[in-house]
């Protein structure tokens, strides 16, 4: 079998193989390659999955930017979804809220209101968030300040930083029942010991 190199007659199905392949390399460095279709994250502490953990009430103190007690006097819908755990492509933000509580501020334990109403977001898509609010109702809560939402504050710890006030004037841990209702006075005193001093955490 003889070559080009030797000066022979070239070997036809070689010299057809290399012409092809030549041209095939040639058509694909000009055409656009296809993107990837994009997959779902992995599931991760901050993305698609977590666990609402209770907190030690002197860190749920210490985390809270805004504590106050308010009354409710509004509850609607926030329209834009947002990110979510149910909305692969959306990364910013694992859990977002879908509802929001207006609070009219009665008093202020810790932080600094801008206005005598606060808004709160809440009941998001992660399994185990049973945060809620209703209209008419008095609540101590602690507050996150606005970062998902930039009119809106969040609950710290999710129902964890909330107490519900009764008629009776007795703070309840919103969907806890492992802890036993406390008078109002009690509670935000309690806070205040956690707070420790004036200027150490207020």
């Amino acid at each position: 079998m003889t070559s080009i190199l030797s000066g022979g007659v070239p070997d036809r199905p070689r010299s057809v193989a290399l012409w092809v392949l030549v041209a095939l390399l040639g058509s694909a460095a000009g055409a656009p390659l296809a993107a990837k279709p994009e997959s779902p994250p992995r599931s991760s502490p901050f993305y698609g999955s977590g666990k609402v953990l209770k907190p030690k009430f002197e860190d749920l103190v210490r985390r809270a930017d805004l504590i106050v007690v308010g009354k409710v006097i509004q509850i609607g819908g926030i329209a834009h979804a947002g990110p979510s755990k149910h909305r692969p492509g959306s990364r910013k933000y694992t859990y977002w809220e879908d509802s929001y509580a207006l609070l009219r501020v009665e008093e202020i334990v810790k932080g600094k209101a801008e206005k005598s109403t606060v808004k709160v977001a809440f009941h998001s898509d992660l399994e185990g968030d049973r945060t809620s609010y209703q209209a008419g109702k008095k609540y101590i809560v602690f507050l996150l300040k606005p970062s998902k939402y930039p009119d809106a504050y969040t609950t710290a710890h999710f129902h964890y930083g909330q107490y519900r006030i009764n008629d009776e004037g007795k703070a309840e841990k919103v969907a806890d029942p492992s802890e036993i209702s406390k008078p109002a006075g009690t509670v935000i005193d309690n806070i205040r010991k956690a707070m420790g001093p004036p200027g150490k955490g207020r």
